[in-house]
């Protein structure tokens, strides 16, 4: 039996399939890389968007510590000024050296239970006021302070609400008498700074004080000056930066 022979002008592309299919997988091969430089330039972009904002974020922190490191040394100072500021005068009180705060005894302002502010409070209030508020109000201090604080305190007996109110009339009274004519320690300028950063209120019997694991009753019936600086504000806007950063 006889095979046709083929002719000898008729080849076969043994080829033809095979590099369809090649040609096929080389351009899924360079779409798939294009695709993944797209994705590598857009992480990169997106990450170097997130390092500027990062360094931006820090570069602020920075500026906010230093302000805060210069409120805490000026926090310092202030009461350094007040320490010698008294012990230049004859007028006695207890600094303390941390924090400023001045604890006076009520005795000294309020017969018991009662809020009306006694003459010897009146003559204390005229000496310890006009040292106390030139130190904090004066040029190079003001501009640092946020507030000056009168706080006043009870002792434990009666209910919470009945000391709170008391409290509270009490501090109310010091400050009443600050503001009021009869006091004359500081110019009328002063007076109307403090407008802006005089504040008082009443802590009820919330702040104890103790003496052998015991209530100083004595002690804890009183009335403080505190001074805030302008720091908690910064503490406040550095913590919008960092939540801003995360």
């Amino acid at each position: 039996m006889f095979r046709k022979a083929r002719p000898k002008d008729e080849t076969i592309d043994y080829w033809m399939s095979y590099s369809d299919l090649m040609a096929g997988v080389l351009l899924i091969i360079i779409l798939f890389l294009f695709v993944a430089i797209l994705n590598y330039n857009e992480d990169k972009d997106k990450l170097e968007e997130q390092q500027a904002l990062l360094e931006e974020k820090e570069e602020e922190i920075e500026i906010l510590q230093l302000r805060i490191d210069e409120l805490v040394g000026m926090r310092k100072n202030i009461i350094l000024q007040l320490i010698d500021a008294f012990d230049d005068s004859n007028v006695e009180v207890e600094i303390d050296s941390n924090t400023g705060d001045i604890k006076l005894s009520s005795g000294v302002f309020f017969d018991l239970d009662s809020y009306h502010l006694k003459e010897s409070g009146r003559q204390f209030l005229g000496d310890f006021l006009p040292i106390y508020l030139r130190v904090l109000l004066s040029e190079k201090n003001k501009k640092y302070i946020s507030e000056i604080i009168i706080e006043g305190h009870t002792d434990d007996v009666g209910s919470y609400l009945y000391n709170l109110e008391l409290s509270q009339q009490r501090a109310l009274e010091v400050s009443k008498f600050i503001h009021g004519n009869e006091f004359r320690g500081i110019e009328n300028n002063e007076k109307a700074l403090l407008e802006q950063v005089l504040n008082s209120n009443g802590k009820s019997f919330s702040q104890l004080i103790f003496q052998d694991n015991e209530v100083d009753r004595e002690a804890s019936r009183r009335v403080e000056f505190r001074f805030r600086m302008k720091d908690t504000e910064l503490i406040d806007e550095m913590d919008q930066i960092i939540r801003g950063v995360i």
